[in-house]
């Protein structure tokens, strides 16, 4: 899903020159709801991958245009109230959509999230069908940069296969090496393409203003974070160490982050006329980087209080990053610019959230080559954890859960801190 939306987007942004800015929204939509019901009816793995790519294709239209129209059809744009409603929604769907996901799992199925996800996506299309009479201040260009089109996506999803294959290759084996070396080659292309090209996919203009390029930069970090925390601290509190009530159980530990995201994510609004966007973003960047600071202490005897006011930390920083960028990101270029920044946004969100799965795994799974024992139980769930435990004689049982538990507190630290340092480096 992540490598085809984030291969695409750029193309799918430059589509709304072609065809329409609401049609290409519409588009989108109806490919995500198509997806959706072929997740439903799939009768195996592969019918599954099937779905979640084209689930891809569709969100690669469905980000840029999204943006595209909300700027086109605003009613003021420079206030960007429109956009912090739309940076709010965006985080919302980080924190809730794995969570209730999984609840809709235990609950009935998984075909219910496809069921959830495309009832959403036409919802969504139905909402949009009326736009087509109002009256929108962009206008239409062509675009023939296919080339460009091609070689962007290339790019895009040899970066996420490359972070991905850390796990396997390594910073200093020979495969990472030489694939560093295709994303150079192939970057230097794609530059020397696009200067020359009549249509470019991205102009000068856009690449080079500091303030989209530091919206975007900041909107890569912020789904590093997001995916980071929501995605491993899933897995470590539905694993052996805590939290044995299931998915209930994890949502109720992930109340902090998620309601202090929410709540200064409407802060962040006064935090912004008064401030401008960079002082918010810079402070949601710090408190972000503390939460997950201090996120890499857990262990084992960590107790509940401690982790909620990480939690909370972090998510006070997600939530005034979120809602502050994506305005910045797009605003203050000419309107005919507006599709590339809204592709540009989308590229960073879509990276980020692969960068975050790719290094976060390779860091998760990292402690086995300390000695860990039990590699099977970190995608163990709690339930099937205890089954097996109590399968066990006595004088078993207790040492095999003390050290899964020390395992996967390691696991989870460990990679709060990778984050921490991607963000600081960010």
């Amino acid at each position: 899903y992540l490598v085809v939306a984030a291969a695409l987007v750029l193309a799918g942004a430059r589509l709304g020159d072609v065809i329409g800015r609401v049609r290409t929204l519409e588009v989108g939509l109806m490919v995500f709801v198509g997806a959706s019901l072929l997740g439903v009816a799939a009768p195996g793995v592969a019918a599954i991958i099937v779905a979640r790519m084209l689930q891809g294709v569709g969100a690669a239209l469905i980000l840029p245009a999204g943006i595209e129209v909300i700027a086109e059809y605003a009613r003021d744009p420079a206030e960007v109230n429109e956009f912090r409603w739309r940076g709010l929604a965006y985080a919302c769907s980080f924190a809730v959509g794995p969570l209730f996901g999984g609840l809709l799992t235990d609950l009935f199925s998984w075909r219910w999230v496809f069921v959830v996800a495309g009832v959403a996506g036409f919802v969504g299309w139905l909402s949009v069908r009326p736009l087509h009479h109002h009256p929108g201040r962009g206008s239409h260009r062509p675009t023939d940069d296919f080339l460009g089109a091609v070689m962007a996506a290339a790019l895009v999803g040899l970066v996420i296969v490359l972070a991905e294959r850390l796990a396997v290759w390594r910073l200093v084996s020979l495969e990472f090496l030489a694939g560093v070396a295709l994303v150079l080659l192939l970057s230097l292309a794609l530059f020397l393409h696009e200067r020359r090209a009549e249509h470019p996919l991205l102009h000068r203009q856009v690449i080079e203003d500091r303030r989209v390029l530091g919206a975007n930069v900041a909107g890569l970090g912020a789904s590093i974070g997001m995916v980071s925390l929501l995605y491993f601290f899933i897995l470590f509190a539905q694993s052996a160490a805590s939290f044995s009530g299931g998915v209930v159980a994890v949502l109720a530990a992930l109340a902090p982050f998620v309601t202090s995201m929410l709540l200064c994510a409407v802060l962040a609004h006064r935090l912004g006329v008064r401030f401008g966007p960079t002082g918010p973003v810079v402070a949601g960047f710090i408190l972000m980087i503390v939460g997950f600071g201090w996120l890499s202490r857990v262990t084992v005897q960590t107790v509940e209080t401690e982790l909620w006011v990480a939690l909370a930390v972090a998510g006070v920083g997600a939530g005034i990053t979120n809602a502050s960028l994506t305005g910045a990101a797009v605003l203050g270029l000419p309107a005919g610019r507006i599709n590339e920044a809204a592709g540009w946004n989308g590229v960073a969100r879509f990276l980020g959230s692969a960068i975050a799965l790719a290094v976060g795994t390779t860091t998760f799974l990292s402690v086995y080559g300390e000695g860990g024992a039990h590699p099977e139980s970190a995608y163990t769930s709690g339930d099937v954890f205890d089954a097996a435990v109590e399968t066990l004689r006595h004088d078993l049982s207790g040492p095999l859960r003390a050290v899964t538990d020390a395992e996967t507190a390691q696991r989870f630290a460990r990679t709060m801190g990778a984050t921490a340092l991607m963000l600081t480096a960010i």
